[in-house]
């Protein structure tokens, strides 16, 4: 799934959680972690925002770019949830 832009995250959070959390709220995880909606407006609470902070400090990138293309991963090196890729119209 590609990641959300800043307007998607914005919409959906007036539409569902502006109750829930305030708009700085989610624009500073949202500019912390990018677009991707669990992190920013889901999964909020201090423990998972303290452990993504964990896995984006062990994280081994070689381990990551090595494993593009790959069916598995080797799951202590390397994250989904903090690496993600992008592909372009050309494929690359």
């Amino acid at each position: 799934m590609p990641l959300w832009d800043e307007m998607e995250i914005s919409q959906l959070w007036k539409l569902q959680y502006t109750t829930t959390f305030t708009e700085s709220d989610w624009k500073g995880r949202f500019d912390k972690w990018g677009g991707i909606p669990r992190s920013v407006l889901e999964v909020t609470d201090h423990v998972y925002q303290e452990q993504l902070e964990e896995s984006v400090k062990h994280i081994d990138i070689e381990s990551c770019l090595n494993s593009i293309g790959m069916l598995r991963y080797d799951t202590d090196n390397a994250s989904g949830t903090v690496l993600h890729m992008t592909v372009t119209a050309e494929g690359n």
